[in-house]
């Protein structure tokens, strides 16, 4: 894993952790992950598995990608994403449409 990389997935992590009102202890707790392995993979300095990510991200109740996302990237808000992501194929192009006809300029 690449220098940016472990920057960038480091600190998505520290963000949606604290976004959450989280400690580092009660992350690790959930994930079975050290406290010691958060605060390094927090300050990019750890090699992570995609397996640890992904105990990381369903504990923060967020998506493998946003965590993946560059900083600035806007974030869908978590629970209109979850929402979404129980829908079906036809639903979600459903939702859309209606999202887009009821928020789009006029």
């Amino acid at each position: 894993m690449s220098k940016n990389l472990r920057d960038l997935v480091g600190g998505r992590v520290r963000f949606h952790r604290t976004e959450s009102s989280m400690s580092r202890r009660i992350l690790a707790e959930q994930t079975d992950i050290s406290e010691r392995y958060l605060a390094q993979l927090e300050a990019g300095k750890a090699n992570i598995s995609i397996l640890l990510i992904e105990r990381i991200a369903k504990s923060l109740g967020i998506s493998l990608s946003d965590l993946m996302k560059p900083r600035g990237t806007p974030v869908i808000n978590n629970e209109l994403s979850k929402f979404l992501t129980t829908l079906d194929q036809d639903a979600q192009e459903k939702a859309l449409a209606l999202l887009q006809s009821h928020f789009e300029a006029k």
